[in-house]
């Protein structure tokens, strides 16, 4: 290993330590977004998820799905099914959707700006 591999591997590592929190900034839930939250039963699209700490119920196909909303975002706090691994999900993101599979419930977030996240030719 020469001294310039070593110089290049303390220079990624560094910039690593550095990125990743700003990347937490620009995948965690913006304020012009809304949040959809699916269920068998239907659809509902939350508009002020961060303006008051509140529970969400969600009636899914085996039980109940509850959502926490506060500043930070949307979370699961308590689910009927048993893994538990919607509740493990930790904060909704635009990288990291919450889903229930056993009850069929899910949250997403939408941009309520209405313009596209991507374009093809």
């Amino acid at each position: 290993m020469t001294r310039a591999d070593i110089i290049l591997i303390f220079t990624l590592a560094a910039l690593a330590v550095f990125l990743v929190p700003l990347t937490h900034v620009t995948v965690s839930q913006r304020l012009n977004d809304a949040v959809t939250l699916t269920s068998p039963y239907g659809n509902t699209v939350i508009n002020d998820s961060g303006n008051v700490s509140r529970p969400i119920y969600v009636q899914g196909s085996e039980g109940v799905v509850v959502f926490e909303a506060t500043k930070e975002g949307i979370e699961v706090v308590r689910s009927s099914c048993q893994d538990q691994l919607c509740v493990e999900a930790g904060i909704l993101s635009s990288v990291n959707p919450i889903v229930c599979a056993p009850n069929g419930v899910g949250a997403f977030l939408v941009d309520n700006d209405g313009g596209f996240d991507a374009v093809s030719r």
